[in-house]
């Protein structure tokens, strides 16, 4: 038999029913369960600490919600232009393949070479007035 049909096999609901496994796993989620988000103290849930960050407690949260969205979204806002940068990298990245592809093309004419020089020119011109 394979792994997964010993897996399949042997941990069956009906052979693991009222062994200790299932009676702590039911134990553990019927605590949790009864927990209430943004509603509950850490010191009286019988969990392993597994909380890495510190949670707004939920009457903070609603008191400031109004400067909380505005931190969030000048932070989105923040994220959003560095996911921008790194498309408009790849973008460029991928066109630069491209016209290197053309301008070591033979059958290329010069008019065309010269075509794609003026518009890279005229992109370059857009990007430094952009950031300036």
């Amino acid at each position: 038999k394979t792994k997964i049909e010993l897996i399949n096999s042997t941990f069956t609901s009906a052979s693991v029913a009222g062994s200790d496994y299932m009676n702590q796993y039911n134990e553990t989620y019927h605590l949790m369960e009864q927990i209430m988000p943004y509603k509950f103290d850490k010191r009286e849930v019988v969990l392993r600490n597994i909380f890495a960050k510190d949670i707004i407690p939920s009457p903070v949260y609603l008191k400031y919600q109004d400067k909380i969205d505005k931190i969030d979204k000048h932070r989105y806002l923040r994220l959003e232009v560095i996911d921008r940068l790194s498309t408009l990298k790849e973008e460029l990245d991928d066109m630069s393949i491209i016209i290197k592809e053309d301008i070591f093309d033979e059958g290329k004419k010069d008019e065309e070479i010269t075509a794609i020089n003026e518009k890279i020119k005229e992109l370059e011109k857009q990007i430094v007035k952009i950031i300036s």
